[in-house]
């Protein structure tokens, strides 16, 4: 016989916004577990979880900030945020760039920067009616 799934849509708490996030529990006391923590801490979606971070119009540029740091006495290096406690070994992006921390020297930042760059005015079309 088939275990039961028991399935959990929650929406963006941020009002106006349609996202929606789907999750499937294999028990009872998961999904329990889910909608106490959506009690406790709503869902967001990405563009309202962490808003400054968002590309969008009128916040076209976002820069991040990470340094190769020696964590709880281990012998390798993790890019690590400002003011953070944990990190990662290597970092990649876009599908442009990878970045291992143990092939710089402790203290190198890293800098990334994503920007939007939109068509001149002039280049777009309007939209089809």
């Amino acid at each position: 016989m088939a275990r039961r799934e028991y399935r959990t849509t929650f929406r963006c708490a941020e009002p106006g916004c349609s996202e929606v996030q789907f999750y499937v529990h294999s028990t009872r006391a998961d999904e329990s577990a889910a909608y106490r923590r959506q009690r406790e801490r709503p869902f967001k979606c990405s563009r309202h979880r962490d808003p400054d971070k968002n590309l969008r119009p009128g916040n076209e540029r976002t820069v991040s900030v990470l340094v190769a740091t020696r964590l709880h006495d281990l012998p390798k290096l993790f890019w690590v945020p400002a003011g953070a406690a944990t990190g990662s070994g290597i970092v990649f992006g876009a599908g442009c760039f990878n970045a291992h921390a143990d092939d710089f020297p402790e203290g190198t930042r890293l800098v990334v920067t994503a920007e939007i760059q939109p068509p001149p005015a002039e280049a777009v079309a309007p939209p089809d009616r």
